[in-house]
């Protein structure tokens, strides 16, 4: 066999070895193989290239922890990029591949990584009691740190957000890179115990699963004398299941973390609850916060289908609409939950491939399930209507841009206008995105309303910063790419139906040109959106709703709810005014009333949603200087942008 064939093979073995300790790849001395930024690289003593590939351009962090140096070289089509003693800053430009030879007399575990604030081992975020953190691109790694303030056993715990969540993994570092402590892994979170020394310092590296994005939720706390504690006159007895029943375990699941060796047989989640998913044997492992474990005998059995039935008598759906209809197998827990549909009236209600009713055009028919195993019936009768308007949107936010600048609370923002969107009244189907490039807002836009047709609305949010060049509107994006008025409008044209657009541009000067400045940007978004710039008929685009958040000689302003300024509690005062008219608080992000509906018809107009914010954010100002002005277009609309 090749000797390139050979290394790879070894790579590929190492690769399934060292999963277990963090998302890694093990090479040995002059490997070459290509390296996933954000993936770690254990490589022996000596020589050891790799190459990278960037799908965005920027500044990276190469990395490694050893017992002796680590020197490295950047290389591109044969130049040097950069070279130094580990760690080293390197800019590298967007679809790139690069080599990077690394050098030294030890093994070594070495990295590529972000150089922004929390994504990197050499700027960890400290550890409050329970923080909430977002992974929005794909393989990204977040670091954060943690000091013992005395000698303490501290227990690190993530679990998936209520909203858009996401399943991680966490590894305990030390600054020096050596393994703290061992992680738990169960069906919703991960756990992690390590025992700390006053002063002593852990880097908890944090990420998910191959391409999986969302948010989650982590907790620390040091364990104190007062948990729970295992005891033989408390153990669990032996559990046992039929597949798709659920039990769970009588304890303070705080107090403990529970585990499955054979999640194929039966799940267990942070809080205790366990599910049979497949016939056969495991071992449930409960341990206590002191180091003692129990193991308890868990048997899942097979259980038999009895009947079928479909939660309701009768169903409603629109033309175009489609629905998973609800039903329960006899008993809930049975093994075999296959199922078919058939409908009398195809011509009314088609099922999917997918086991969805999909409404076809007007009318009233009869669906009929199927179980797989015995053959039981249910029927139910589905009407279908005209079609329904559907309301979506996206909802972006920049927060970091060229040279790593951060705007504090463009993210609290961006969340709260995209609650306000998909909480209050019936709701929109929101997307939110965070820190685009040109080309993913474009894409994004493309993704979120390719469903749109003519009876439907599409809402676009954005908060970043704006300005003007020789008379033209712009947008800044991450890395520094800009997007002009005119091609947002030509991106958004695309859309059938009414658009609702929002521009919440906190501008600065240092990102305006000349005499243009701040004060005639939102009045050149409208011109331009409206088709005044281009000398056209405002009427061409009537299909426009137009919002921004400061008038033609004003800047637009972020205010804190309280001392001292935090991503959490800051915000633009226009999204924070907007949403509590649309009946979303911002800041204790909680529903309330729809300040906005000045007729108390439950519905809110683009009129009412603009007179609201704009004398909302007045308020806010009243007790300074600053004065921001709301602007809408058109004028006096009373098209409802809220149900």
């Amino acid at each position: 066999m090749h000797a390139n064939g050979k290394k790879l093979i070894y790579a590929f073995l190492c690769l399934l070895l060292s999963a277990w300790i963090g998302a890694g790849v093990c090479v040995s001395e002059n490997s070459e193989i290509p390296l996933p930024l954000n993936q770690r690289l254990f490589a022996e003593a000596g020589e050891t290239i790799v190459k990278i590939e960037t799908s965005v351009s920027g500044s990276y962090i190469l990395h490694a922890f050893s017992e002796k140096t680590v020197h490295a070289e950047a290389v591109l089509d044969g130049e040097i990029l950069a070279s130094g003693t580990l760690p080293l800053t390197v800019s590298i430009p967007e679809n790139i591949e690069i080599a990077i030879r690394l050098f030294s007399n030890a093994p070594f575990t070495f990295e590529v990584m972000r150089a922004s604030h929390g994504r990197n081992a050499l700027s960890a975020i400290e550890i409050t009691p329970s923080m909430n953190r977002t992974i929005t691109r794909a393989r990204d790694v977040h670091f954060l740190s943690y000091t013992a303030k005395t000698d303490q056993t501290v227990l690190f715990r993530s679990k998936p957000a209520i909203k858009k969540g996401v399943r991680t993994h966490l590894l305990p570092l030390s600054p020096s890179g050596e393994t703290l402590g061992k992680t738990y892994i169960n069906q919703d979170s991960a756990s992690s115990l390590v025992h700390l020394k006053a002063g002593e310092t852990c880097i908890l590296r944090v990420w998910a699963e191959g391409d999986e994005t969302g948010a989650y939720v982590l907790a620390c706390e040091a364990v104190t004398s007062d948990k729970a504690r295992l005891t033989d006159n408390k153990t669990p007895a032996p559990i046992r299941l039929v597949t798709g029943e659920w039990t769970r375990v009588d304890i303070a699941s705080s107090d403990f973390i529970l585990t499955s060796d054979a999640e194929h047989v039966f799940t267990v989640t942070a809080d205790g609850v366990i599910t049979g998913t497949g016939e056969g044997e495991g071992m449930l492992s409960i341990r206590d916060l002191f180091g003692n474990t129990c193991l308890v005998p868990v048997s899942v059995e097979r259980a038999s289908v009895t009947g079928v039935e479909f939660q309701s008598t009768e169903i409603t759906l629109h033309v175009g609409e489609f629905i998973y209809p609800a039903y329960t197998i006899l008993p809930p827990y049975a093994s075999d939950h296959s199922v078919s549909f058939a409908c009398a009236d195809e011509s009314v209600v088609t099922v999917s491939q997918n086991a969805s009713l999909i409404g076809v055009n007007p009318g009233t028919t009869t669906v009929t399930i199927t179980t797989g195993e015995g053959g039981f019936t249910d029927t139910v009768i589905v009407t279908v209507k005209e079609p329904e308007s559907v309301y979506r949107a996206l909802t972006v936010g920049i927060a970091t841009y060229e040279n790593e600048r951060e705007r504090t609370g463009c993210i609290n923002t961006t969340q709260g206008m995209a609650d306000a969107l998909s909480r209050s009244g019936e709701g929109y189907l929101t997307d939110m995105r965070l820190d685009l490039t040109k080309k993913e807002l474009f894409d994004a836009i493309h993704e979120t309303f390719s469903g749109a047709t003519e009876n439907d609305v599409s809402l676009f949010y954005i908060n970043c910063h704006g300005g003007m060049t020789a008379g033209t509107a712009w947008l800044e994006m991450r890395y520094g790419s800009k997007v002009t008025a005119m091609e947002l409008e030509s991106a958004l044209r695309k859309i059938p139906g009414t658009v609702i657009v929002i521009i919440d541009c906190c501008q600065s000067g240092a990102f305006l040109e000349g005499s243009f400045g701040e004060s005639a940007f939102a009045t050149k978004m409208i011109s331009q959106f409206t088709g005044e710039s281009a000398g056209k008929s405002a009427f061409a685009s009537r299909k426009y709703k137009l919002l921004v958040s400061s008038s033609a000689s004003q800047n637009s302003y972020r205010m804190a709810s309280s001392s001292p300024a935090t991503e959490q509690n800051m915000s633009t005062v226009f999204a924070r005014s907007l949403t509590e008219g649309l009946g979303w608080n911002l800041i204790k992000d909680k529903k309330a009333s729809m300040k906005a509906d000045i007729d108390n018809n439950r519905q809110i107009s683009l009129h009412e949603a603009w007179l609201y914010t704009m004398k909302r954010t007045m308020s806010y100002l009243n007790k300074s200087t600053a004065r921001q002005t709301v602007d809408v277009w058109p004028r006096g609309d009373t098209f409802v942008i809220m149900r």
